[in-house]
């Protein structure tokens, strides 16, 4: 059986220890192994930015300054009003018990006696 990967697989490859697993999943073959490698060396950030697109503050920096997202509320606000306005304009379903329901329903016209 042939064995295929790319280079920083190879790489991390040369750190394994310990046993591997083949495992078939759907029709495929994975190769799992366990490896030892380099933890980072972490970088130097300028800034940071924190998003959360639930909230009203749609992003929010360090220094207390943020965005509002306007734009995307008002958005949102325009959908729920086409929503709305769709719904209110979807004609209901008739009832099984409605006369209308009964007489145009082809199951009922071929149960007569």
């Amino acid at each position: 059986m042939s064995f295929a990967c790319g280079k920083r697989q190879l790489e991390l490859l040369r750190g394994q220890h310990g046993e591997s697993d083949l495992c078939l999943v759907k029709g495929r073959f994975y190769l799992m192994v366990v490896c030892e490698v380099e933890t980072p060396k972490p970088i130097d950030v300028e800034g940071v930015l924190g998003v959360d697109l639930g909230l009203v503050q749609i992003a929010a920096t360090p220094d207390g300054g943020g965005f509002s997202g306007a734009a995307i509320e008002d958005k949102r606000r325009k959908f729920d009003i086409a929503e709305a306005i769709c719904k209110r304009n979807r004609p209901n379903p008739p009832h099984e018990n409605s006369r209308k329901y009964l007489v145009f329903n082809p199951v009922f016209k071929n149960n007569q006696p």
